[in-house]
């Protein structure tokens, strides 16, 4: 009974963090990004949106996740940074971040491409897409699971390819 008011409690806290927008920012902070896109000699964060974590309670592991991008790209349009791809595109993630995958939507948010990775950004027709990047941030450090926590963010950009 315990173990279940302290996951209720849990997932109470992570809903509440996600609605109050603090899983969420729509500002672009290249100091502190997860992840950045570089393209042009440009440096760009993302929108980024909190999607999950796991934490261990000493007793077991637990997992939170957030609504994903996919579901609210209606909502959050206009916050997401524009980047134009070129010969120089890449990324630069921190180096407690690992590159989970990248899907790629049409500008109706109609999804072309799931679970894919940037090589692919190069075969795309000129025209304009939204990608969401998912990326990894390790925690602290479980010694006797011998496993780090994690929370998983996803940052968005909106992608125009030229001729």
């Amino acid at each position: 009974m315990r173990r279940r008011i302290i996951l209720a409690s849990i997932c109470l806290v992570a809903f509440l963090f996600n609605l109050s927008g603090c899983g969420t920012s729509g500002t672009y902070d290249t100091d502190n990004s997860l992840i950045l896109l570089i393209s042009n000699g440009e440096s760009i964060s993302g929108y980024k949106n909190w999607a999950g974590s796991t934490s261990w309670t000493g007793l077991e592991w637990i997992s939170a996740d957030a609504a994903l991008l996919k579901n609210k790209f209606s909502e959050v349009v206009n916050d997401i940074p524009s980047i134009t791809y070129s010969d120089d595109f890449t990324y630069k993630l921190r180096d407690e971040v690992t590159f989970g995958y990248l899907s790629i939507y049409d500008e109706s948010f109609n999804l072309l491409q799931l679970n894919v990775d940037f090589d692919c950004l190069g075969n795309l027709s000129p025209g304009t897409y939204y990608i969401v990047i998912n990326v990894s941030k390790q925690g602290k450090y479980i010694r006797a699971e011998k496993e780090h926590e994690s929370s998983n963010y996803e940052y968005a950009y909106e992608l125009v390819v030229k001729v």
